[in-house]
């Protein structure tokens, strides 16, 4: 019996605000929220600073350390990816910026593209940092599934195609129920 599983990404976002009051006094506040989005690879994804820019405001986006995307009082020095760093190919042509609220889509996203998105803004004199934990999954073929009833317990073995070497995400409906199922490979 084969049946095929839609996988989602999830995406886990981390805020930091730091902000600097009278007498060079440095006040942080943190607080974070969880967001679980359903995204394809092959999918376009935005993540979202939820800001309005100005002229002289200034975001940076980075990707493992990487920077990737800005926006700052100069339009000329606006970037993204190949821009922002010379020889930095991984987006090429598949990174889009938001001159208006500095929001970073990424499109036709790919396994290689999970990972740490980290957006910087300075805003009025506030710094201000997110964290994206991106996570890109695609289809799942589940090979085989037997549920053997031993004892009034209930075994479930799985046999599954998963590509790359990445985490296999399986969701199957047992007896009403719903159970998530995460195999590291």
């Amino acid at each position: 019996m084969a049946n095929q599983t839609k996988l989602s990404a999830t995406v886990t976002i981390f805020t930091a605000v730091l902000k600097k009051k009278a007498f060079n006094e440095l006040f942080v506040s943190f607080s974070d929220a969880f967001v679980s989005v359903s995204v394809m690879e092959g999918d376009s994804v935005t993540l979202h600073t939820d800001v309005k820019t100005k002229q002289r405001d200034r975001i940076r986006w980075y990707f493992n350390d990487t920077r990737i995307a800005q926006i700052t009082g100069d339009l000329s020095k606006t970037c993204t990816d190949v821009q922002c760093n010379e020889g930095t190919e991984r987006f090429r042509d598949r990174l889009k910026l938001d001159h208006q609220t500095g929001s970073l889509t990424i499109m036709n996203i790919r396994n290689t593209d999970s990972g740490d998105y980290h957006l910087e803004t300075i805003i009025s004199g506030s710094i201000s940092e997110k964290i994206f934990s991106v996570t890109i999954t695609g289809e799942s073929l589940c090979l085989k599934a037997v549920c053997i009833c031993l004892n009034h317990m209930y075994f479930l073995f799985i046999v599954c195609l998963c590509s790359h070497s990445q985490s296999c995400y399986i969701s199957l409906p047992v007896n009403l129920f719903t159970f998530s199922l995460s195999l590291l490979l």
